[in-house]
């Protein structure tokens, strides 16, 4: 199967999104020489600070912008150009939905579906009663987290083969967040089907994807099995003495350090042995390492 998602060396700058003709600067660049690639039944989440380019890369990775440099494929097609077949296999939730107000909501799913020739219209139904959404009301009728439930059945009915979804999260209760991981485990995705998965809320991440994506700075920091990144990631605070920097010198795998206090914490790659006793070294969970490494 095609990789239904690879991203070479792609740059955006702030300047494009308004004016595509101008020429940036690499000191405006939103994003820097980007390389991602997923793999078929991988669920991959990006994390980010706010203003970090997470839906700037989702636009120019489904080829709703075009980069100023490099280029984004999906299914093997370029982004930008790509046919109605990879299209087809393409599911996508906007931070903003954007739904027609007036129409009612088994109506608008109905006509949505029309352009689709995989639309399981029986599916798209079950989901609104799985999320608490009468079929008959208008969409201008629902709550801002209802209308995003109707998004998300908008994204999946078709049964995509790459979803992606912007911080499709975000205007959920916690009840409803449930209820939308389950449809995406259990009713949805299968071992052909790709999902990446923009959030701010990492305990979602850490209960469904397998690989985690930091995007920092323009650039992405790190791309790492979720198991794995968490198994490895470690936080070594250093009290004051003597000796402290010539301990941090010679710490391997620093991937940050700042202060707290009279303290000074070390981040790292991979857990360092041997350290002496009055040195307190732990394990990392994803939010805790998203707070060091933006610290």
């Amino acid at each position: 199967m095609n990789k239904p998602l690879d991203i070479q060396s792609l740059s955006h700058g702030f300047s494009q999104s308004l004016w595509p003709w101008a020429k940036a600067n690499e000191d405006e660049y939103c994003l820097d020489s980007i390389d991602l690639s997923l793999e078929p039944g991988s669920i991959t989440g990006l994390l980010g600070k706010n203003g970090a380019g997470k839906t700037t890369l989702i636009q120019c990775a489904l080829g709703l912008i075009q980069p100023i440099q490099g280029h984004a494929e999906i299914f093997s097609e370029n982004s930008w150009n790509a046919s109605t077949e990879s299209r087809q296999q393409l599911g996508y939730v906007p931070q903003e939905s954007g739904l027609l107000d007036n129409a009612k909501n088994e109506e608008l799913l109905r006509h949505w579906g029309a352009y689709y020739k995989n639309w399981d219209h029986d599916f798209a139904l079950a989901l609104l009663d799985k999320f608490e959404i009468d079929k008959a009301k208008k969409t201008g009728q629902l709550s801002v987290g209802q209308r995003q439930c109707v998004s998300i059945i908008m994204a999946i009915a078709h049964r995509p083969n790459l979803l992606v979804l912007d911080e499709p999260v975000a205007g959920l209760d916690p009840k409803a967040r449930r209820q939308f991981i389950e449809v995406l485990l259990e009713d949805y995705w299968d071992e052909n089907k790709t999902i990446l998965f923009s959030s701010h809320i990492t305990s979602d991440i850490e209960r469904i994807a397998s690989d985690v994506i930091f995007l920092k700075d323009r650039k992405i920091l790190l791309q790492e099995n979720l198991d794995q990144l968490k198994a490895n990631y470690h936080k070594i605070t250093l009290p004051e003495q003597e000796d402290r920097q010539s301990l941090i010198d010679g710490i391997e795998n620093k991937v940050a350090i700042r202060e707290r206090g009279n303290d000074i914490i070390v981040t790292v790659s991979q857990p360092v042995p041997q350290l002496s006793s009055d040195i307190l070294q732990q394990q990392l969970n994803l939010e805790d390492l998203f707070m060091e490494l933006h610290a």
